[in-house]
């Protein structure tokens, strides 16, 4: 999942282009609260059971219930940044 954030304003987006801002809040909110001017990030959305292990159809289910604290934005490349 591609993320940006614009002055404060969070878009996430996946590889083919559809907009997963909506159905992502929480981390919508946690890329827009990032302190940077303009960025780019690479990452994966995932869900964490209790013990910590990823969890492919709960991630599923969870991106239809918009609002799950289990799910995170694990970030594995820095594309663009500038800074505040």
């Amino acid at each position: 999942m591609l993320a940006s954030v614009k002055h404060g304003r969070a878009s996430l987006r996946s590889r083919p282009g559809a907009d997963w801002t909506s159905r992502l809040p929480l981390i919508a909110k946690a890329v827009a609260s990032l302190p940077v001017q303009l960025a780019q990030l690479d990452g994966e959305g995932l869900y964490l059971t209790e013990n910590g292990f990823p969890d492919f159809e709960a991630l599923q289910a969870s991106t239809r219930s918009k609002g799950s604290q289990r799910l995170y934005y694990q970030v594995f490349d820095l594309l663009s940044i500038v800074g505040p």
